[in-house]
């Protein structure tokens, strides 16, 4: 089978051993080449990434050996997913679709009506796409950006979905989510290590995530309301020297008072 490959932008990848027609200057010999291809019934595929040339092998779609395919990020997304459209904004962008790496997920096992809906759970999960705002949900997104992080080409998306909770929540709520968002890695690991710390006291605690950058006071009552949060790897390697320091001195202390 002798398969052409249409759409192709100059950044995606192609086989090793594939024949690629970068510009129109080639495209005589490339003629020659499938034509050889023809003669031998040998397989081979051939990627055209210049967009010029894309309409150019016409008529050899008659030819029962020869397969021509639309390769253009957007349309082979629109094929993965079964949707009936895909958003404009990646139809006019399609390199955001190789940035993304969605063509490497795996296929979903039902056609996808909502492809954005799709495309936030694949790529920042479940939490992204819970709609209304609550301190449970406020605690799962705390604990998300704990390790994650918004990729360039959804920070737009992201933002939007951020407005969308702060335009739903209401009273303390929405203080808890407005305070949150400033800074929310910072914020996440203040929360998650506030609850952690809990059985320290209060000047303990404020010292040790002063020193690491992570204190915030305006969310100490946030940090009280959420349901409990995993304490993260990253503060455990942190903060396990200042536990040993603060634990050695608390046993030598009573040692001396024992004596």
């Amino acid at each position: 089978m002798i398969v052409i490959h249409i759409g192709v932008l100059p950044e995606q990848p192609v086989p090793d051993d594939a024949l690629v027609l970068y510009e129109p200057e080639s495209y005589t010999a490339i003629r020659h080449r499938i034509r050889a291809a023809i003669d031998a019934r040998e397989a081979l595929d051939v990627y055209v990434k210049h967009p010029v040339c894309w309409s150019w092998f016409w008529d050899l779609e008659d030819y029962g050996f020869i397969r021509i395919t639309n390769d253009d990020p957007a349309e082979q997304l629109k094929r993965k997913l079964r949707a009936p459209m895909i958003p404009a904004e990646l139809i006019e962008n399609p390199w955001r679709i190789l940035e993304l790496e969605l063509l490497d997920l795996p296929d979903p096992s039902e056609k996808v009506d909502d492809v954005w809906a799709w495309i936030i759970e694949q790529k920042l999960g479940m939490t992204w796409t819970i709609s209304e705002p609550s301190f449970q949900h406020l605690r799962d997104l705390a604990d998300w950006y704990v390790d994650g992080v918004v990729p360039q080409e959804l920070r737009e998306r992201a933002s939007e979905i951020e407005r969308s909770w702060l335009s739903k929540a209401t009273g303390k709520l929405k203080g808890a989510y407005q305070s949150f968002l400033q800074h929310p890695r910072q914020n996440a690991l203040f929360l998650c290590c506030w609850q952690s710390l809990r059985m320290y006291d209060e000047s303990v605690r404020e010292r040790w995530l002063d020193e690491e950058g992570w204190y915030e006071p305006s969310l100490i009552w946030v940090a009280e309301k959420l349901p409990p949060l995993s304490f993260p790897n990253i503060a455990r390697t942190r903060l396990s020297p200042k536990a040993h320091v603060y634990w050695n001195t608390y046993f030598q202390r009573n040692l001396v008072n024992e004596r």
